[in-house]
């Protein structure tokens, strides 16, 4: 039986499970599960809730191995088929990647809930309209650096860490959700075009593609209601 991806492509961390999978030629079967609903195949409804009470995406079920959150689901699925060069055994190495992983939900998540968000789901930041782009430029700037000693966040080739990072930070690119200038941070761009360049990045980003009609109207009705604030 294949592994059993929840979830839906326009997700940030459900794309970096997926690309994991297509990047290690994992088969696996996308069981389209909306965020936030509570209709049949929604997060919110009963059936799906018996299998992640959290009501989150992406969710996973390994033949009966049910696994919320991404990081831990690409932990899970690294050390189980040895994935070793996307999640390391030496302790150094691997904690450099946890260690990530554990600064990305209060810092590199923040770049999608503080610009993509808002836009997708039509609601105002209110008060923090005025700190998100300091925070913006705060996480874009650390990330920066820190690319500026290595070609990838935690080595020198990628990592899981680098799969989690490139689906909230990527999906600003001129090509799919323009909605932050990347252009002041050279190593995160130089960073990009390398991580374009694995395996599965097309197939992956499939579904950011197919949803830039949606996110045009969506971003022009976000900025209507927003000039009249």
């Amino acid at each position: 039986m294949p592994l059993i991806i929840y979830g839906v492509p326009v997700s940030q961390p459900v794309r970096a499970v997926i690309w994991a999978c297509k990047l290690k030629n994992l088969t696996f079967d996308l069981r389209l599960t909306m965020p936030g609903s509570p209709r049949v195949g929604g997060t919110r409804h009963p059936d799906f809730l018996k299998l992640n009470p959290g009501g989150t995406v992406p969710c996973i079920d390994d033949d009966g191995v049910i696994v919320s959150e991404a990081s831990a689901i690409l932990c899970y699925l690294a050390e189980k088929h040895r994935w070793t060069d996307l999640l390391p055994t030496s302790l150094p190495q691997k904690a450099a990647v946890l260690q990530y992983l554990s600064w990305h939900p209060e810092n590199t998540r923040k770049l999608t809930l503080l610009a993509f968000a808002p836009v997708v789901r039509g609601f105002s930041l209110g008060d923090a309209a005025r700190t998100a782009p300091k925070t913006i430029d705060g996480v874009l700037t650390m990330l920066d650096n820190r690319l500026g000693t290595s070609a990838f966040l935690c080595q020198e080739s990628p990592t899981i860490a680098d799969l989690m990072c490139y689906a909230e930070v990527g999906q600003f690119q001129p090509q799919f959700f323009p909605l932050i200038d990347l252009q002041p941070y050279r190593n995160v761009q130089n960073w990009l075009k390398r991580m374009q360049q694995l395996k599965g990045h097309d197939e992956a980003h499939e579904g950011c593609v197919a949803f830039i009609p949606a996110f045009q109207k969506m971003k022009a009705a976000f900025d209507a209601k927003q000039s009249k604030l």
